[in-house]
């Protein structure tokens, strides 16, 4: 009808977000939950029998940063966007604590249960996946930190971030198989929980996942403030169908005179 305003598909995408992703931090706690209750949830948490306090303290702050993105996504459903950025500066040091103990647990573990030659191949190959998946962690929660007003990039690189360090809950759920590991939960857990991310941008936003996150977050070369060299890619991260647009403008390293802002409706910014 004539005079009513024209709703876009992105507008009609972003009354979906806080469902969605309120949803998957939901599917998130609970999958935690099932991998760490018979040794820690259910164990007593500080009374269960771990290692060493090291790993309790480990355990605790893993635990929560699960909580903190529950109470997040919470936060910006119920539309307090305003209390959802103040606690975001303590998420930022959260994800800092989750890296570093992290990286301390794993090796940890490594002089517990080193094996010289073969017998220590599987404790090795632990070691240097959670190598990986801290960098990735870590790499993924500093850009979400820098995008924190630009929503659409912000909230799939925190749930990206989070599913990436998700494999030692996913390896813990209480499958009475024997092919049951570290390949098997990747694959049947992981893998189709970025799909979830990716399905819904294509259902909700028609976009697809041809764009990189990396292309425009690798940094500028140092040749002065006003240069706009090219941009290198950072292989293997892949755009989770957020607005291709707004996200490479505002993950853009390039001094932010060399283009403009997007142009987006106040209720988009302010769905955090």
């Amino acid at each position: 009808m004539r005079g009513q305003p024209v709703v876009t598909r992105h507008q009609r995408a972003d009354r979906f977000d806080s469902l969605f992703f309120s949803g998957m931090a939901v599917l998130i706690v609970a999958s935690v939950f099932v991998g760490f209750a018979h040794s820690y949830y259910l164990a007593g948490v500080f009374k269960a029998p771990l290692p060493n306090l090291l790993v309790h303290i480990h355990g605790a702050v893993f635990s929560c940063w699960i909580l903190l993105l529950i109470a997040q996504t919470s936060l910006v459903a119920g539309g307090r966007v305003d209390l959802h950025r103040r606690l975001g500066l303590l998420g930022f040091a959260l994800a800092c604590l989750v890296t570093i103990l992290g990286l301390l647990a794993a090796t940890d573990s490594l002089g517990r249960h080193f094996r010289p030659g073969e017998a220590g191949m599987g404790v090795r190959a632990f070691y240097t996946v959670t190598l990986t998946t801290m960098l990735a962690f870590a790499t993924l929660t500093y850009f979400a930190f820098r995008n924190r007003f630009n929503p659409a990039a912000h909230k799939r690189l925190i749930m990206i971030a989070t599913i990436a360090i998700l494999d030692a809950a996913f390896e813990r759920w209480p499958i009475p198989v024997a092919w049951w590991g570290e390949s098997a939960a990747a694959l049947l857990c992981t893998v189709p929980m970025l799909l979830l991310i990716v399905g819904y941008d294509l259902w909700s936003r028609g976009s697809s996942s041809r764009h990189y996150l990396g292309q425009p977050i690798c940094g500028r070369a140092a040749a002065g403030p006003r240069s706009d060299r090219a941009i290198r890619p950072l292989a293997g991260i892949r755009c989770m169908g957020a607005d291709s647009h707004s996200l490479l403008a505002h993950l853009s390293w390039p001094n932010r005179r060399s283009f403009a802002a997007p142009q987006m409706p106040d209720r988009y910014l302010e769905d955090d």
